[in-house]
């Protein structure tokens, strides 16, 4: 309608916002028979607004269940175990209540395998097996896997990334060994008047404590009263430092009062190319930056 690709590289930002969309959608689906999906402002100042019901996903869906079944399959062929054996599947994830999904699920087991999908978020799911399982070891009822048995080669952030504050000091926004892909946003405030936005973007890395004062120095008198001596502390170190400059960007602003904020969006794909996007709410004005990955 608008004649614009969100999902070209010129419009990653529009693509990203239009996956948050469809993710809500889909959750939806799973208790209603129909939902609408909608973003403000997806590209070129254009809203998008649509609505989907539950057949229709299911039939565009549905080419994504037949790798599922294969995935079981394997699934049981590693643990050595076969369909009749499992007495539960744990269904856990953003699909784990899409329905055709968990019908698919099911018809691959028999009848006696209970199939579920209130097993919680992800993350504690996965922690509750791993705890699980290790107690299965610890009591010997399973033999211990070896260290790479299941080996899973996850790209990470190889240098922490933030905004560059001075010389000396570095905000994180992402750290190292973050799991990609990533994305953090950060809210920046500007001072009264301001019309633009300087925003630097650099990798950084840690900063060496300060060696602690001798004792001689540490030891103040009985006499010196609290004040005194918090008033003589040094003032901590930044946690990190910038190491080298990845970009540097100006976002060009109306005058900026007391309320002006500015979000600043990082976002690390698998490629490890770094995209950064300062948007001032308000007025909608932004500016982005792409940093391809280091060689």
């Amino acid at each position: 309608q608008h004649g614009v690709d969100v999902l070209a590289d010129a419009h990653s930002r529009a693509a990203r916002k239009l996956l948050q969309a469809v993710e809500v959608t889909k959750r939806t689906l799973s208790a209603a028979p129909a939902a609408p999906c909608a973003v403000e402002s997806l590209a070129a100042g254009a809203d998008y607004n649509a609505s989907i019901n539950r057949t229709r996903f299911d039939i565009l869906a549905k080419a994504a269940y037949a790798p599922l079944q294969a995935a079981i399959d394997d699934a049981l062929r590693a643990a050595g175990y076969s369909a009749d054996q499992i007495d539960q599947v744990l269904l856990c994830g953003g699909a784990a209540r899409v329905r055709r999904l968990q019908a698919a699920v099911a018809a691959r087991f028999p009848a006696a395998t209970r199939v579920r999908d209130d097993a919680g978020e992800l993350d504690e799911v996965v922690a509750a097996g791993c705890a699980a399982q290790a107690a299965l070891i610890a009591q010997g009822a399973v033999p211990p896997q070896q260290p790479d048995a299941f080996g899973v080669a996850a790209r990470v952030l190889a240098a922490p990334v933030g905004l560059r504050i001075s010389a000396d000091c570095l905000e994180p926004v992402l750290l190292k060994n973050t799991p990609l892909p990533a994305a953090r946003t950060v809210r920046v405030a500007l001072p009264a008047g301001e019309t633009r936005a300087y925003v630097a973007v650099s990798e950084g890395e840690p900063v060496p404590p300060r060696a602690d004062a001798s004792d001689d120095e540490a030891d103040a008198s009985d006499d010196d009263d609290e004040a005194d001596e918090a008033a003589s502390e040094p003032d901590l170190p930044p946690r990190y430092r910038p190491s080298r400059l990845l970009a540097e960007m100006v976002l060009e602003l109306d005058a900026a009062t007391d309320a002006t904020r500015v979000d600043v969006e990082f976002f690390v794909g698998t490629d490890a190319k770094l995209t950064v996007t300062a948007t001032e709410p308000a007025s909608g004005k932004s500016i982005t930056a792409e940093i391809p990955a280091s060689s």
